[in-house]
């Protein structure tokens, strides 16, 4: 964004402490616990806690439960980086009305940075109703505060030009009431909390013409929610911009979070010679809105296929040949918002190289 990247030579002192405690209640029921201490020498310290319950009443079903809490402290470059003047990120101005802005910004690291804390519970089982068969169903539910993330050019304008106390010194104004320079760090933006359900369905079986394992691990995304320090909820499901088509809190540095994405592995194994299959796939999401009419725009469902063989003919030596994106899929059409250039694919979702042929070769001493 033409501005310099500064060197950054900081260190610093961490020191943790760990204990685990397993405990067998009755046949069949045990319980976990465990804590932990983290002393940072520049942003403090913090125990954190993990319990968990695992009951399996019957040979084909178990149940499992968790709850725990979390901390993650701001990195070196985050608190330290030396803050620059550089341009700015195209963005809209809501009070003049005008589009595609570019000014100075100051930006870099924030040495006033909390560190995140989260707490989280977790219920869920494993089914086998026949021994081929793998059903495993959890809920997640995770709230974390002082979220840490880098706010667009975008969303602190509209946040100052909106009122929002949050942003009142993130903008400076010419005397005729125009925008001269914007300030962008990383902030504490404020909480999140996300829920949903993780999938992972798995099937084994032997032929005479060889071993099948089929499995799909997935995740179905109910809410994913940021709240600002200015108390604006950003809901960041299936999308990246909000309904003014101005960016999520998080989008420029986190991307997008799917409503449904999963994994469809199949594997097929004869002897020496394997050959698997993989899906990747992920839900439309909304990317932004097309210039000159508006309009919404989705990048519609997304499937991309890869496929590896294998054959361990001598033993600890692999040889492997694959194709990443077998059918060469173009990305969905992406529509960028803020500090987001690229403007033919969305680069934290699809890969640019397209098809992508690949040999291995591994040996293993023994």
């Amino acid at each position: 964004l033409g501005g310099s990247v500064p060197p950054v030579d900081r260190d610093r002192d961490v020191f943790a402490l760990f204990g685990e405690l397993n405990v067998p209640i009755v046949k069949g029921l045990e319980a976990s616990l465990a804590i932990r201490n983290d002393d940072y020498n520049d942003v403090g310290s913090k125990a954190t806690y993990f319990g968990s319950l695992r009951w399996q009443p019957m040979k084909t079903l178990l149940l499992r439960a968790s709850a725990g809490t979390g901390f993650r402290a701001p990195t070196l470059l985050d608190l330290h980086t030396p803050q620059t003047v550089g341009t700015s990120a195209q963005f809209s101005d809501p009070i003049t009305g005008q589009d595609n802005l570019q000014v100075s910004e100051l930006s870099g690291g924030n040495p006033d940075l909390k560190p995140e804390e989260s707490t989280q519970y977790s219920i869920g089982f494993v089914w086998s109703p026949v021994p081929q068969l793998s059903i495993g169903v959890d809920y997640y539910h995770i709230e974390i505060e002082d979220t840490i993330a880098t706010p667009s050019t975008q969303e602190v304008v509209s946040g100052f030009r909106a009122g929002n106390p949050a942003y009142a010194s993130s903008v400076v104004l010419t005397p005729e009431g125009d925008i001269e320079m914007t300030k962008v760090f990383a902030t504490n933006v404020g909480d999140a909390k996300t829920e949903g359900f993780d999938l992972d369905v798995t099937y084994r079986d032997k032929f005479a013409w060889g071993n099948v394992l089929v499995n799909l691990q997935g995740t179905y995304v109910q809410t994913f929610d940021v709240t600002s320090p200015g108390g604006t909820v950003s809901h960041n499901v299936g999308t990246i911009v909000d309904n003014d088509c101005n960016p999520v809190i998080g989008a420029d540095s986190g991307g997008v979070v799917p409503r449904w994405k999963h994994v469809l592995t199949g594997t097929w194994a004869y002897g020496p010679w394997s050959l698997t299959a993989v899906q990747n796939y992920y839900r439309s999401y909304q990317t932004g809105c097309r210039q000159g009419d508006g309009e919404k725009n989705y990048t519609g469902n997304q499937a991309l296929y890869d496929l590896r063989g294998a054959w361990t003919g001598v033993k600890g030596l692999t040889l492997a040949i694959g194709i990443k994106n077998l059918l060469d899929e173009d990305p969905p059409i992406f529509v960028p918002v803020s500090n987001q250039f690229q403007a033919g694919y969305d680069v934290a979702m699809y890969d640019p190289r397209g098809r992508f042929i690949y040999g291995s070769l591994q040996y293993k001493f023994r």
